[in-house]
């Protein structure tokens, strides 16, 4: 969501709620017995679901597109806690540097991207459906219907803000009728998406297969690091190749419901502010590097060294917060 569509009492109540979740969830994940194994993985999974959200794939026969989300990837993968710190340092990170989605709409955006699949979703949707059995039906079946539940949910999570926001002109009823089916079609690519990673991680015995999200009890090896890197990187990274320039189930949703949005003059002073912060802190916006490329190919080039680049950044700044952790854990077991 861009600050467009977001009223500063909406914004500011959403970076609360946000803020307060993550920080709670900071403090369990620090707590947690099998955090030290989940460490390792952090970065690397960030960095995956980064590049990840850069692939927008094409919907057939609506000229729309989508991405994933990748807090329920996340969730399973590592758990909830590490999921919520992952996708929300994913989302600060994109507003702050690339320009993508609105600083005052950050809290509102981890909301539907990272507590709604992380915290109701993930314990309440794909546990129950997989049951503790990780066969590959199972979890094909159970990521569908979640990524379709969380992508449904999360969607109109966005028409209910907007909505109380008031501040963007947009028929409510026709936002409402765009916005629910196509996120259902994304949701369904976001299953899919989500089951594959999640095979490659039991293949790779990143996850136990008797507890769920729980990872091996051992350390996990270079060996095993190192496919994660070559298995999941790579191919990601070569895949922003083809991302489809088609708009989004937002942009989409809000051009086919005739959407008035106030970018150009900022609503409020509060908008000017985040608006001009945004402004100041971005270096790469739009996931390009300022002006035209010459050609198609050279722009997917730069589009797929700018998803290196920003994976990069995204081991970066996890390794920071897992160095954090690791520390604060090393200095309470020596006191």
């Amino acid at each position: 969501m861009s600050d467009a569509l977001i009223s500063p009492e909406v914004g500011i109540t959403g970076i609360a709620i946000a803020a307060a979740v993550v920080a709670y969830h900071g403090f369990k994940l620090d707590k947690q017995e099998d955090m030290l194994q989940k460490l390792p993985l952090m970065g690397v999974m960030g960095a995956f679901v980064f590049v990840a959200q850069m692939i927008n794939f094409a919907i057939p026969g609506t000229g729309s597109s989508g991405h994933i989300a990748g807090g329920l990837l996340l969730a399973v993968i590592l758990g909830p806690s590490a999921a919520i710190i992952i996708i929300s340092s994913i989302l600060v990170i994109q507003a702050l540097l690339f320009g993508d989605g609105g600083i005052l709409a950050l809290g509102t955006n981890i909301i539907n991207m990272g507590i709604v699949p992380c915290f109701f979703i993930y314990p309440f949707v794909w546990k129950p459906i997989v049951a503790g059995n990780l066969s590959k039906k199972k979890v094909l079946i159970a990521s569908c219907v979640s990524g379709m539940l969380a992508m449904t949910l999360g969607a109109l999570g966005v028409v209910v803000e907007t909505y109380v926001s008031g501040i963007a002109q947009i028929p409510f009823v026709n936002f409402v009728m765009l916005m629910i089916p196509i996120h259902v079609l994304i949701g369904l690519g976001e299953g899919l998406i989500t089951s594959a990673v999640v095979w490659f991680a039991l293949e790779q015995n990143m996850i136990h297969n008797a507890q769920l999200t729980q990872l091996t009890q051992r350390r996990i090896s270079k060996s095993t690091m190192i496919s994660a890197l070559v298995g999941l990187m790579l191919p990601v990274i070569a895949l922003t190749w083809f991302a489809s320039s088609q708009p989004d189930g937002l942009e989409w949703s809000l051009e086919g419901s005739s959407a008035q949005l106030l970018e150009e003059q900022p609503a409020t002073p509060v908008h000017e502010f985040t608006q001009s912060l945004q402004q100041s802190t971005t270096i790469l916006p739009d996931y390009t590097f300022g002006g035209e490329a010459a050609s198609e190919t050279e722009e997917h080039i730069h589009y797929m060294s700018i998803a290196v680049i920003g994976s990069v950044i995204m081991v970066a700044v996890l390794s920071v917060i897992s160095g954090g952790i690791y520390l604060r854990r090393r200095r309470q077991r020596l006191s």
